[in-house]
């Protein structure tokens, strides 16, 4: 005996409502060529970016804690000297 949940049920019933939204797709796929071109070059820049930008905010840290304005044990900046 099969017991179909209520989710089973509702899965089944988006699947028979929209068959034109899972027909249309493939034609949105290859209206966008050069979109999904660009991709890999978007993707290294914002890597490259991220990269940067962490390199930036571990240096700041330890610059900070270097200096002695900030707490090691909370984070914040203490001004304690």
């Amino acid at each position: 005996m099969v017991v179909a949940t209520a989710i089973d049920v509702a899965t089944a019933a988006d699947r028979a409502r929209f068959p034109a939204d899972r027909a249309r797709f493939p034609a949105d796929r290859a209206r966008f060529p050069a979109d999904r071109a660009r991709f890999p070059a978007d993707r290294a820049q914002i890597c490259a970016d991220r990269a940067r930008r962490g390199l930036a905010k571990w240096w700041f840290i330890i610059g900070t804690l270097l200096r002695g304005r900030m707490d090691a044990r909370c984070g914040h900046r203490c001004d304690v000297r």
